[in-house]
């Protein structure tokens, strides 16, 4: 068991208690909820992003999950949104000989919980050993982002933080200046897109990626034939639906395994009422 104390300066502060799968996608339903989403235009197609990239955070929330203290069952996980960045702070520590002036730079993965860094692994929330932060580096470049800094406060606590793009007034969205506001994609742009649909597909794991196409074009689909297709166990293919469901959203069990089939969100609006037989 886990904790994650979770805090919008606008929004509300709250502490969550479960097992770190659940907390993995608390965080992330979290960030969805109260991050803004950004647009830019590349060629004649508008691509929407999250002010801060979504496999940076999930890599994150997973690692201060991952390599953090549990000695101390009063300490938790935080994770704070705040107009110009977001902290995920982790009561942990570094290994020997990294700072955060060289934990960019590349060193072996040395996790503070092997048993729950292989548990993690073989669930997918780990993909390759000690790629992390790399991948959390290219993802914020990719999106015109600075790199996340990392700091250790008096305490001892690790904490990243990801810096938001400066807003000016002039330019923010309905959503920025009132943020109970649901995010819209400007008509005049493409009219057929729902944005927080779209941002989660891009973000998929192509693991998790290939397991909602397959779904898409055959929502009656069986379990047998997905881990046929994916070539995965059957416990595999129920976390990767698992994921698809809870933690980004995508899809919905309809009626019994034999008879019933999956309700698929789709990115353009004349699909938005999902895929069905």
């Amino acid at each position: 068991m886990g904790r994650l104390c979770i805090q919008c300066l606008i929004f509300h502060q709250n502490v969550l208690e479960a097992n770190i799968f659940e907390l993995l996608d608390m965080g992330m339903a979290f960030c969805f909820k109260h991050l803004n989403l950004n647009g830019r235009i590349r060629g004649l197609v508008r691509e929407e992003h999250l002010e801060i990239p979504v496999e940076a955070l999930r890599e994150a929330l997973t690692n201060a999950l991952c390599h953090r203290r549990y000695d101390n069952p009063s300490e938790s996980i935080g994770l704070a949104i705040f107009d110009d960045r977001v902290e995920i702070s982790n009561p942990g520590h570094f290994p020997p000989g990294v700072t955060p002036e060289n934990i960019k730079a590349f060193h072996t993965s040395q996790p503070h919980n092997p048993k729950l860094a292989q548990v993690l692994y073989k669930a997918t929330r780990i993909e390759n050993w000690g790629s992390g932060i790399q991948r959390m580096v290219s993802a914020c470049l990719n999106q015109e982002l600075p790199e996340p800094d990392y700091q250790i406060w008096a305490d001892g606590t690790i904490v990243i933080v990801f810096r938001k793009k400066p807003l000016h007034q002039d330019n923010l969205t309905d959503r920025q200046k009132n943020p109970t506001v649901n995010p819209t994609v400007n008509p005049t742009v493409n009219p057929t897109v729902n944005p927080t649909c779209q941002v989660m597909i891009a973000s998929l794991p192509d693991n998790l990626r290939q397991v909602y196409e397959l779904l898409s074009e055959n929502p009656r689909i069986t379990y047998a034939e997905l881990e046929r297709k994916c070539q995965k166990h059957h416990d595999t293919i129920h976390t990767y639906l698992k994921r698809l469901r809870d933690e980004y959203q995508l899809i919905e069990r309809i009626g019994a395994d034999k008879n019933g089939y999956w309700k698929v969100k789709k990115p353009s609006s004349e699909n938005s009422n999902d895929s069905d037989a």
